[in-house]
């Protein structure tokens, strides 16, 4: 109907009795909230611009038929299957309409995200009203009306004026709730202007800004040749890189184009990524030069092979490629160092948001070598290119000094030498402004945030000074940080500054989040502490599930921005365990990143993230009340207890009471609720890192063993409650997952799989004797960390753990013999584990199995579909999505190149898992990647034989659980 004139005209019509609800009244709202362009003449006539059509026409409809209308809309807005824009174009329509009835259904969304922008604008349309009515439902709901209360407070800052001498129109609650806000109570006075830096006072874009001609050199060239500077391990990984595209090409079409090839047809050059990676170096290699891919179905992935295979030699096809798409394929330009690189990467940083990480990356890689590339064009002609190179060098000065780039500067003679001195010499402050400055929105009024403080308690920034630094914040972008903003930070109160960005952060969320202004995210990571990652952290996760990924993407920079043990600690928890796949995927990126940076891998600087929480060195706190001191242990699980003095064990820290100090206890017990919840953060995480470690085979050297775990006054709980192996002699070295570990077939005369361990006094993977037995040149000792952090055997005698060993966790099999003696000696004296270890069900591989690549005793099964998404607890991941968005497969790493595949019949339909209830496992097999492809025609012949017997035992246990009836 929409679109037809004469229908439109009949609704014009006949609108229906004034008040009511005629059909013919809903019809023409509908009509004009979702084609406002057919419906002008009902407000000015033709010509009327169709973004304010929908408010003109609701204007003409409350005209004709009173406040009716606004039923109508509510109505509608009750409706579940209203869309994003309709819900925003009817809230928006409720903002025309100066009623208290029109506001109420606005207030009574206020925790709708699509609504609550036209809540705001309509609290700065209609102050008093809103403020009313604002205070009405937070005197109504108290604690419990918490965006309410935060929009009441801001919107009586703001109009302080206005409302005061209203006050006596309001009811007794209202009136108390507002005064309650006029006059809030510990405010600071501002300070003077003498005592604030020039920049808080009259900033470089409140002057007219002074144009200088730079120094121009001409002629020069950077004529170093491209160079390919991989990370360690790098190319060996990128070499490996499978994908989708790669293992089909070799299947069915890689023969075909040799074949071509071979006969002469260049043409080829310009079709698939995977004829680089998998045809015959003598054929592919001189097409290298004219290489122009046109499919780039998953290039990002398909790429790699062919860089690591060509390095400098496939750079011209790759550069092409990443300048047509840089979103997507840019990052395979990482280990690139090369002129035009340089220049696309000085670009990127500018001018593309979706780029300017893999910028950053680029040139955070390669140092300061980059700036010999760019003087050239940095001091060359004014144009773009310039501005691009300057901004460039501008970054590698600022990071790595400024004698880099005049180094790198003196290399083209002294003219390009004092080109680069002006450049490097200006104010910063004045050549870091962009050529437009940004314009603040109502959200960000300076009289909605908190004050400001200078440290010292020297006052705190005034209104002027405050929106001085909204500017800078406003300018700033990840990587490309004002200058200034280091200035505020030195001159103003941490905890202040704090303080201050989340009210930012809030008043943004409030105001709808609005792309533009997204800086106001970011401001976090460059003002924000450790409370300010507490309250983000469960924010980020939250977001990608209401349709806001993107900014939680973003607010990973911002933890890593803030950079401190809490923030990574934070940053590493949502790489390991959030429900949002893309979201886990971009934060173990930022991870590794981070690791990269100090040189080590993402697990290594897990390790080293989990802070001492001011815990005593027998990993306890006291809390003391005054007259009453309690003592905080920590569980199995790192749930922490209290003791009194009497060493009567308390179910939590109790309330300060009457007899207790006044100022200190409650303090105390803020401390205590603060430890209790950072722990909980950890907890679970490192519960799970350690039972994973025991999986996986980690190693740690004996030293990084007693600094990180035996020493740690929190991970000595966990620590004490397990058993370790040192392992001496060669074959020790700690390196990674595995290492140390024996890949072969079960021992002979083993129970098949599903059967108890019987300990047969050898161990099963390892390669060695458990307590101290020998195989080679190797020495395997279990041991365990006793209350005192020495180290005891199974015998309960002393352990010397040599400084030249690597530990590792024990897993059942490992043990042998000694498994029961082990969990005898754990049961007398009542240690706890914290996850199942010494009692944990032990599976093995008939011959049979052992022998080929399938489990068929787990195929054909029916299984319940939450079962099978249960296996994401234990380490296994769904596919990617495929047609109408279905999860065909699911996943576990098992080796190196290496997973086990479980395909279920029907597979897992994405946001409608109920659709298959239960579905029959169809096949079980080992292949080279995780996929779809089903087992009879995967075409490579794999071994459970040569898979770690303890990773097989927890494969089976994971497929044993799920198949149990």
């Amino acid at each position: 109907m929409p679109g037809e004139t004469g229908w439109v005209d009949e609704c014009c019509a006949d609108p229906g009795p004034s008040g009511t609800e005629d059909h013919s009244i809903r019809s023409l709202l509908f009509e004009s909230l979702y084609a406002p362009e057919q419906l002008h003449r009902l407000a000015a006539g033709p010509g009327v611009n169709p973004v304010n059509g929908t408010l003109a026409t609701v204007a003409t409809l409350a005209e004709g038929t009173g406040t009716a209308v606004a039923g109508l809309i509510d109505a509608y807005l009750a409706n579940s299957y209203v869309s994003a824009d309709a819900m925003k174009a009817m809230a928006g329509a409720l903002v025309e309409l100066p009623t208290d009835e029109a506001f109420g259904m606005l207030l009574a969304r206020v925790e709708d995200k699509h609504v609550r922008p036209a809540l705001m604008e309509a609290t700065r349309r209609y102050p008093v009203r809103a403020a009313r009515m604002l205070a009405e439902v937070v005197a109504g709901a108290g604690r419990e009306s918490g965006t309410a209360r935060q929009i009441l407070a801001a919107h009586v800052a703001v109009h302080r004026e206005l409302l005061e001498p209203r006050l006596g129109g309001f009811s007794e609650e209202v009136t108390e709730t507002v005064a309650g806000l006029l006059d809030p109570a510990g405010l600071v006075a501002d300070a003077p202007a003498d005592a604030l830096p020039a920049l808080l006072v009259s900033p470089p874009w409140t002057r007219k800004r002074v144009v200088r001609k730079p120094r121009t050199v001409t002629g020069l060239s950077a004529d170093t040749p491209a160079r390919v500077v991989w990370l360690p391990g790098e190319r060996e990984e990128w070499a490996a890189t499978e994908s989708s595209s790669r293992e089909w090409y070799r299947r069915f079409r890689l023969e075909r184009d040799v074949a071509r090839l071979r006969e002469g047809d260049g043409t080829l050059r310009h079709h698939t990524v995977n004829l680089f990676a998998e045809g015959p170096e003598d054929l592919v290699r001189p097409l290298l030069a004219d290489w122009q891919p046109d499919t780039l179905w998953d290039a990002d992935e398909a790429m790699k092979p062919v860089a690591a295979r060509f390095g400098t030699e496939a750079l011209p096809g790759l550069r092409r490629t990443a300048a047509r798409h840089p979103a997507t394929v840019g990052a395979i330009l990482l280990p690139y160092l090369d002129v035009e690189v340089a220049r696309l990467m000085a670009d990127w940083s500018m001018r593309l948001k979706s780029t300017a990480g893999t910028a950053r990356s680029w040139f955070e890689r390669h140092g300061a070598a980059p700036a010999a590339l760019l003087v050239p064009d940095a001091v060359g002609a004014a144009g773009p290119a310039r501005r691009r190179a300057e901004h460039a060098l501008r970054l590698i000065g600022a990071r790595h000094g400024a004698g880099a780039v005049r180094e790198a500067a003196a290399g083209y003679g002294d003219e390009a030498a004092a080109a680069v001195e002006e450049l490097l010499s200006a104010d910063p402050l004045e050549n870091a402004l962009p050529a437009r400055m940004p314009q603040m929105d109502a959200w960000a009024e300076p009289a909605l945030l908190p004050q400001v403080l200078l440290r010292g308690d020297k006052g705190a920034l005034p209104s002027a000074s405050v929106r001085h630094l909204l500017t800078m914040l406003a300018i700033s972008k990840p990587g490309q940080v004002y200058p200034g903003v280091g200035i505020v930070r030195e001159t103003c109160d941490p905890g202040s500054l704090a303080h201050f960005a989340w009210a930012l952060f809030e008043q943004w969320r409030l105001a709808g989040m609005p792309a533009k202004d997204s800086w106001a995210l970011h401001a976090l990571g460059l003002l924000g502490d450790d409370d300010t990652v507490r309250a983000l952290s469960p924010v980020l996760r939250a977001w990608p599930g209401q349709g806001a990924h993107h900014r939680a993407v973003e607010g990973l920079d911002v933890l890593a921005a803030i950079g401190s043990d809490v923030a990574l600690m934070h940053l590493h928890g949502i790489s390991q365990r959030v429900k949002f796949k893309a979201l886990k995927v971009r934060a173990k990126e930022k991870i590794a990143e981070v690791a990269a940076g100090l040189g080590l891998s993402g697990e290594q600087l897990a390790d080293r993230l989990v802070p001492d929480f001011g815990l005593d060195a027998n990993g306890s706190a006291v809390v003391d009340y005054g007259p009453r001191r309690f003592t905080v242990g920590f569980d199995e699980q790192l749930r922490p207890y209290v003791l009194d003095e009497d060493g009567k064990r308390r179910k939590d820290l109790p309330k300060p009471g009457a007899r207790d100090d006044a100022e200190l206890a409650p303090l105390e017990r803020k401390r205590f609720l603060a430890l209790k919840k950072d722990v909980r953060t950890v907890a679970s995480d490192q519960v799970r890192r350690f039972e994973s470690a025991m999986v996986e085979g980690r190693v740690w050297t004996a030293a990084e063993f007693r600094e990180l775990f035996v020493t740690h006054p929190l991970l000595g709980h966990l620590v004490r409650r397990l058993v370790w192996l040192c392992e001496t002699g060669a074959g020790a070295e700690a390196g990674g997952a595995g290492a140390g570990t024996a890949a072969g077939a079960p021992v002979a005369g083993a129970p098949v799989a599903g059967a108890p361990a019987t300990g047969s006094g050898r161990a099963v993977s390892g390669g060695a004797d458990s307590g101290g037995g020998t195989r080679g040149r190797r020495a395997v000792t279990a041991f365990r960390v006793a209350e005192d952090r020495t180290f005891a055997d199974a015998g309960d005698e002393e352990f010397t753990l040599p400084g030249d060993a690597t530990v590792r966790l024990a897993h059942p099999l490992h043990l042998g013999a000694e498994l029961p003696v082990w969990s005898e000696l754990f049961a007398d004296y009542e240690i706890l584990q914290p996850f199942p270890q010494l009692g944990r069900p032990v599976h093995r591989l008939t011959e049979r199995e052992a022998a080929g690549g399938r489990l068929g005793r787990f195929e054909g099964i029916t299984v319940d579909t939450r079962k099978l998404l249960g296996l994401e607890r234990r380490g296994w991941q769904r596919g990617e999505p495929q047609d109408a968005g279905v999860e065909c497969w699911i996943s576990r790493r098992v080796a190196e190149k290496r997973w086990v595949i479980l395909n279920p019949s029907d597979g897992i339909a994405v946001g409608a898992i109920d659709i298959f209830p239960e579905q029959k496992v169809e096949a079980v097999w080992l292949h080279n990647r995780p996929g779809d492809w089903s087992p009879p025609h995967q075409g490579i012949e794999l071994a459970f034989a040569d898979i770690d017997p303890v990773i097989l035992s927890e494969v089976i246990a994971d497929l044993t659980e799920l198949t149990a009836a």
